[in-house]
């Protein structure tokens, strides 16, 4: 019985132990539960965070879609100066074959006006005019010309432009360039012009006073007329025949007057402030003076009024290169602000796809922790269970001890009485012989001991019996209460766990429809990055394009330099030549005089390149001049003779004999003996 109440105390302090280790469990459970509710906080702020974040994106995005706007609306502004730079050119060529066809029609004029005119001075002025309108009409076609070349340059560097807008300022900047050069040309033609126009006036003006005289002399001969009109009385016929011719001589003194009229309106200063200012003015200055010749003043101010509108149009070819260098400017700064905007976007990318890896992290971290939460709620529920079942089962023993001992307590007091009564309702039959008595007298002694001593150790047992009994209900009690606030503790901490289950379900849920949202941002911002870095390749290829443009344009220079300094230096090597040539004819007409062959004694270097002659260094005599030379300048060889054996010769030589060569002196000259 005391080992059965000893393993029964040692199973309820093991439960007891089993108790206050789920606790510490559910303890444990709870800390890490907070763990996870401040888990899931940071979670929340960090999704705050990127959602933050993907506003300042997309902010970012709306202010490159305007700057793309923007930057279209300049490309379609600088579309429409081209297209407003094609349609002046073609005007300015319609203007040139109006202008070439009126100057055709005033040369036409002059032409007639020379047949029709006599006189010495007015033919030497006409011819004066007609070298001058040559000279002029010969200028003005090189300049339509070049009118012409630089309008089918603009055209087609206009059709280039529309994509890239770097070519057209350099057409333009070479349009502008050729029109300084050409202005510069017309200015070195001015001066012959000048001499013409002022000899011209110096003829007009000795017209001038003989006109003058010529209308002294017609006023005295009117005078005259009249008076002998009034004395002696002519016919009306004769002063009507005479009068026309009068007419005649006035109309050709009033055109006399015109001509020079226009000639001192039209004055040097004038002309040379036209000239200065475009090159298209000496056309004017052309047809001016055909005007003069045929006395047509509507043309000059019809001119002048053209000479004006070109001016003014020259003026806004200038404004819109300057606008242009300006856009030029602002392409190159915003290609910068692009790139830095690229730059930081990407960068932003990066950060973003790394946040979005660390919050996938987290959350599969969260998935593994709600699954591991999951496992540990259904073993400690499973561990729970088996424990409230061992426990009744061992509350049933132990009831059940309880009841056997109170069964076998009843029975031993029970034997008691039995044997009591039994000792009772014996018949008292003593012996007789006092001996017998003594040993009866002994044996109930005996037996009376031994009842005490069993009815003693009957009480101790009932006595310790009920002492366990107690001990084993207030521990039933204080079980069966322990094992009710635990199971309250445990439902509660189900409850808890089953609320927070539901709560981690509904933000993993949250989480799970963010990171969607999070996931089809990412996609459209990666559409977006996509479609910008396809509009980022268009526009690298363009620069590319115009940067191999440049580069090819500044191949071209350089090689049109290399030329140039090629043809300088041919130039240089062609005097040289000569004059080594020269040196050459003196020295061969000096050897017709003597023997061309030459002897190792006199001779103490080569004469082509100067080296000395040494041991290792012999002498070498050329076959066909007989001079002496080092080995490798001797290096040409050539076929003579019936056998066609290969003979030896220099430079010179091997020029002389073999035509199919190319001359020694293509490469570079020879050096003089």
């Amino acid at each position: 019985m005391m080992e059965e109440t000893a393993d029964s105390k040692d199973k309820t302090a093991n439960s007891l132990k089993d108790l206050a280790d789920d606790n510490e469990e559910l303890k444990k459970q709870a800390a890490e539960q907070e763990q996870l509710k401040e888990e899931i906080k940071r979670l929340q702020t960090e999704l705050d965070e990127t959602k933050s974040q993907l506003t300042a994106v997309s902010l970012e995005t709306e202010s490159l879609e305007s700057q793309k706007r923007t930057y279209q609306d300049e490309i379609s502004s600088l579309q429409q100066i081209v297209n407003e730079t094609i349609d002046e050119s073609t005007l300015l060529t319609r203007k040139n074959e109006a202008l070439e066809a009126e100057l055709a029609e005033i040369k036409g004029q002059s032409t007639r006006v020379e047949i029709d005119k006599d006189g010495a001075p007015l033919a030497a002025a006409g011819a004066m005019i007609q070298t001058f309108a040559r000279k002029v009409t010969n200028q003005i076609s090189s300049q339509l010309n070049s009118d012409s070349s630089a309008v089918s340059v603009a055209t087609n560097t206009s059709s280039s432009f529309l994509s890239p807008t770097g070519a057209l300022t350099e057409s333009l900047e070479e349009s502008m360039r050729k029109a300084k050069e050409d202005s510069e040309v017309l200015r070195s033609l001015l001066v012959p012009l000048e001499e013409e126009i002022e000899l011209l006036k110096d003829k007009l003006r000795e017209m001038d006073q003989e006109v003058n005289k010529y209308k002294s002399e017609l006023s005295c001969a009117n005078q005259e007329l009249t008076k002998y009109k009034g004395e002696n009385g002519i016919s009306s016929d004769a002063i009507e025949t005479t009068t026309p011719i009068v007419h005649d001589l006035t109309n050709s003194t009033n055109s006399t007057d015109s001509l020079l009229s226009m000639n001192h309106t039209n004055s040097q200063n004038e002309n040379m402030k036209k000239l200065e200012s475009s090159p298209k003015i000496i056309a004017k200055i052309g047809s001016a003076t055909s005007v003069a010749s045929s006395g047509v003043c509507n043309m000059c101010e019809n001119y002048e009024a053209q000479l004006v509108a070109a001016q003014e149009r020259s003026r806004d070819l200038e404004k819109q290169l300057c606008t242009l260098e300006r856009y030029k400017e602002e392409l190159s700064k915003e290609t910068a602000f692009r790139k830095d905007m690229e730059e930081k976007w990407n960068e932003k990318k990066e950060e973003h796809k790394l946040q979005i890896q660390e919050l996938q992290k987290k959350v599969e971290e969260a998935d593994k922790s709600l699954k591991e939460l999951k496992h540990i709620y259904s073993t400690t529920k499973s561990e729970v269970t088996q424990r409230l079942s061992k426990l009744d089962e061992e509350r049933r023993q132990t009831e059940a001890r309880l009841n056997h001992l109170q069964r076998e307590n009843e029975n031993l007091v029970g034997k008691h009485s039995k044997r009591s009564s039994e000792l009772q309702s014996e018949m008292i039959n003593l012996p007789d012989v006092v001996p017998e008595l003594q040993e009866m007298l002994l044996r109930r002694l005996d037996d009376l001991i031994a009842a005490k001593v069993g009815q003693e150790k009957a009480e101790e047992m009932v006595e310790n019996l009920r002492y366990e009994a107690n001990m084993l209900r207030e521990q039933l009690e204080s079980a069966q209460k322990n094992q009710i606030c635990s199971e309250q503790r445990l439902q509660s901490t189900i409850h808890n766990l089953e609320s927070n289950l539901h709560r981690a379900e509904s933000e993993k849920q949250q989480l799970s429809a963010q990171l969607k949202e999070l996931e089809a941002r990412v996609i459209s911002l990666q559409q977006e990055t996509d479609d910008l870095k396809l509009e980022y390749d268009k526009a690298v290829e363009a620069r590319g394009t115009l940067e191999y443009e440049l580069k090819e344009s500044r191949k071209k220079i350089t090689a049109l330099q290399i030329d140039l300094q090629m043809c300088e230096r041919t130039q240089k090597d062609f005097v040289q030549l000569s004059q080594s040539l020269q040196q050459e004819l003196e020295k061969i007409r000096e050897s017709d005089n003597q023997v061309r062959w030459e002897h190792d004694e006199d001779v103490d270097e080569c004469h082509n390149c100067k080296a000395p002659f040494s041991v290792t260094k012999r002498r070498q005599h050329c076959r066909h001049c007989g001079r002496i030379f080092c080995t490798a300048c001797l290096s040409h060889q050539v076929k003579s003779g019936p056998h066609q054996r290969p003979s030896k010769v220099c430079g010179i030589c091997h020029t002389l004999l073999d035509r199919e060569t190319a001359p020694f002196f293509s490469t570079d000259p020879p050096i003089p003996h």
